[in-house]
């Protein structure tokens, strides 16, 4: 993986892009470390709708296209204002938990 941190590399983009038909779902996956105290602020989904709207504007061939963020994380891993900035772009993004351990 390009953006592993055992490399000393922060991630620096979306993780995975995938389109169907006129439909773009724009996936962002948190880093799986729970054992790890550092949590996702609204920053961090701040900066992935950033990504989104940059990519869709250098990219004028899916101007047309519906286009969604599906933020993935691992439990408790949302500081409040994370939890806050999803629900205040609930239109654009969907988070979901994946159960670790």
């Amino acid at each position: 993986f390009p953006y592993r941190k055992e490399n000393g590399v922060k991630n620096q983009g979306i993780d995975i892009i995938l389109k169907k038909d006129k439909e773009i779902l724009f996936i962002q996956c948190r880093d799986l470390n729970i054992k790890s105290n550092d949590k996702t602020d609204s920053k961090e989904i701040q900066y992935t709708r950033m990504n989104v709207r940059d990519y869709m504007e250098r990219n004028k061939v899916f101007s047309m296209y519906k286009w969604k963020i599906l933020y993935v994380t691992p439990d408790n891993t949302l500081d409040i204002s994370a939890e806050h900035k999803l629900n205040e772009y609930n239109e654009e993004i969907e988070h979901r938990v994946i159960k670790v351990g």
